[in-house]
């Protein structure tokens, strides 16, 4: 199952910093989200956020078409009371294959070798660390993780030469790597053989 969410990140000099509260909504409140092309609102004004760690808040848009792009606003209410407007574009996630992006797929097992399903693999993206011709791309608002199915499984498309770094959630499992310039590869063959691992803890 493919999750994709939108999210911000507030910083106060440079430090992530949280913030009195962070909803969905434009200045005249006449949305939260709604779709770039028709422009017609598919969440209301006001929707609350998920404080997902220190200055990042996000929005599950798992539930929405994913053929379809869409237009967000953060609604950003700092302590002293000042109020800042951040908007997110999250493109529509094409049913074709992109020559930008590489297939990374694998197996989750637990430490007797037994599949581990229906666990979430959270991958976030070094936006400091994109390739050149994804710098036009409005990443810096949309995650798109994955779950591994009955058998374990999961795969997820990444764009090719970032710095990614893959988590398995409920667990310290992390893998930091850049992602190769290819069509598919199964993550165990990443290390050494393509990408560039920049650091592993507890890997699988």
């Amino acid at each position: 199952m493919s999750i994709r969410k939108i999210w911000v990140e507030i910083e106060l000099d440079g430090v992530l910093t949280d913030v009195a509260e962070v909803t969905l909504s434009d200045a005249e409140a006449t949305y939260g989200v709604k779709e770039s092309v028709s422009g017609t609102v598919v969440v209301a004004a006001g929707a609350a956020t998920v404080h997902a760690s220190t200055g990042q808040y996000s929005y599950d848009l798992s539930g929405l078409d994913p053929t379809k792009a869409y237009d967000a606003c953060f609604k950003v209410r700092r302590a002293n009371g000042l109020i800042d407007y951040s908007t997110v574009h999250s493109p529509a996630q094409s049913l074709e294959p992109s020559p930008h992006l590489c297939t990374v797929y694998g197996t989750l097992l637990d430490l007797i070798g037994q599949p581990v399903a229906n666990n979430n693999i959270e991958v976030s993206v070094d936006r400091k660390r994109l390739p050149r011709f994804a710098q036009h791309f409005l990443l810096a608002g949309s995650e798109v993780n994955t779950e591994t199915d009955a058998n374990g499984d999961f795969q997820v498309a990444l764009i090719r030469g970032a710095l990614v770094t893959l988590h398995v959630k409920e667990s310290n499992m992390r893998l930091q790597f850049t992602v190769p310039d290819v069509d598919a590869i199964n993550i165990e063959n990443i290390p050494g053989a393509y990408g560039a691992i920049e650091s592993v803890e507890n890997p699988f």
